[in-house]
């Protein structure tokens, strides 16, 4: 017999033919039996409002408890329930446990204790890293404050003018050592006075009492050198008088300048499709001529050397190559292609 029923009323067992009433986007269509109150509490969740069942065909459910087998005492033991707290004898563990080493329990930190110390020493850390890349950063401001440290108050001693007379000025004479030829200059550093306003004026002073000339011309001593100093002496210039010094051929060398002369470019149209073909790789240029060479269609070749038997190169230049074509002189860039 079908008879329609509300969700509230239906119970493990029935047979739902057809949900009546349901409420929400999503249509569900359950049919068949009910075997648990999870069943009947997922249908209300999903809108399910009214249903149709079948009562001829209701049956009686066992319980979830009679279903579940009965559990050993192995599988108690592990699942805790004949587990009883435990009593200790702090003397007996204190004991115990000095004698493996180990912390006694009123020994174990508690975790407040272990969070503080972690904080403590990641602040630590912190703050070291930060003082470190500071003076890493300016390293004026160690200096500063070692300085500002070891500061010490000094007062400026008063400097009075003093005028030294004439008598006082001794001329200092280098003195001419006998074995060695160095002549010893002696450097007179001049002291500037610093005098105050209320002293007497620079142009008061007699320029007579401004001092004497230290670096006059001493007259000539005879000076006593060994003999075989001397003789060293004459054996060198001898042999330099006697060297003959000559003038190489790069210092007699002619410099042709080439600046007027017209690019490849520009030459006249006759030429320009009649030149071979050129590809410059290396360019070498050196002050000396015979050092300078070029690289062109993989011959390494010199100035007055002949390219492709047509083109003949005049010059090498720092920045480009003068060459010659049926009598026409023009210039081409350095390391570049025709």
């Amino acid at each position: 017999m079908l008879k329609l029923i509300p969700i509230a009323e239906l119970c493990p067992g029935m047979v739902i033919t057809r949900i009546s009433q349901q409420v929400g986007p999503v249509k569900i269509k359950k049919s068949g039996l009910v075997s648990s109150t999870d069943m009947v509490r997922g249908l209300t969740e999903m809108g399910v409002i009214e249903v149709e069942v079948d009562l001829d065909q209701t049956v009686e459910l066992e319980s979830a408890e009679a279903l579940l087998p009965s559990q050993t005492q192995t599988q108690a033991l592990l699942q805790g329930k004949y587990d009883s707290p435990g009593h200790y004898d702090s003397q007996l563990s204190d004991q115990f446990n000095r004698n493996l080493f180990l912390p006694s329990v009123q020994g174990i930190p508690s975790i407040w204790s272990v969070y503080l110390r972690q904080s403590v020493t990641f602040a630590s850390v912190v703050l070291i890293g930060l003082g470190l890349g500071f003076v890493g950063a300016n390293p004026q401001s160690l200096l500063f404050w070692h300085m500002g440290a070891n500061e010490v108050a000094v007062t400026e001693p008063v400097i009075e003018q003093v005028v030294e007379p004439e008598s006082s000025l001794v001329e200092h004479e280098p003195k001419v050592e006998p074995a060695k030829t160095d002549i010893v200059t002696t450097e007179v550093e001049t002291q500037t006075v610093v005098q105050d306003d209320t002293q007497i004026d620079v142009d008061d002073v007699d320029a007579n009492e401004e001092g004497v000339e230290l670096t006059g011309v001493q007259q000539d001593e005879p000076v006593n050198v060994s003999p075989e100093l001397l003789a060293r002496f004459n054996k060198v210039v001898a042999e330099f008088g006697n060297n003959n010094f000559s003038v190489g051929d790069d210092a007699t060398e002619s410099v042709v300048e080439f600046d007027d002369i017209q690019r490849i470019d520009q030459l006249p149209v006759r030429y320009m499709t009649t030149l071979p073909s050129m590809a410059f790789t290396a360019h070498m240029y050196a002050s000396r001529e015979t050092d300078r060479w070029v690289r062109v269609n993989g011959q390494r070749l010199q100035e007055g050397d002949v390219i492709s038997d047509k083109v003949q190169i005049i010059a090498i230049e720092p920045q480009r190559i003068v060459l010659s074509y049926q009598g026409e002189i023009f210039g081409m860039a350095a390391l570049t292609d025709w």
